[in-house]
């Protein structure tokens, strides 16, 4: 099993503090230099919060209703 990074599904509208935990255990496990990680992306950030996402250093945001609407049937 190899890692490549970390993911948060903060809770709504007060999601920064989480993604700022996320970034710092990310740092906290590179400094380790564990062999279980292959790399220590962060995945984090959804269409509400990606600005605050990559501010905090996010690799990969999840903005689908952002781009496409929200979907049928919701």
């Amino acid at each position: 099993l190899r890692l490549i990074g970390l993911m948060t599904l903060p809770p709504p509208k007060n999601s920064r503090p989480f993604f700022v935990q996320l970034r710092q255990l990310r740092d906290q496990l590179r400094a380790l230099n564990l062999p279980i990680f292959q790399d220590y992306q962060l995945s984090m950030g959804m269409s509400d919060d990606f600005e605050a996402a990559i501010d905090e250093g996010s690799n990969w945001i999840r903005i689908g209703r952002a781009l496409f609407g929200v979907r049928a049937g919701r």
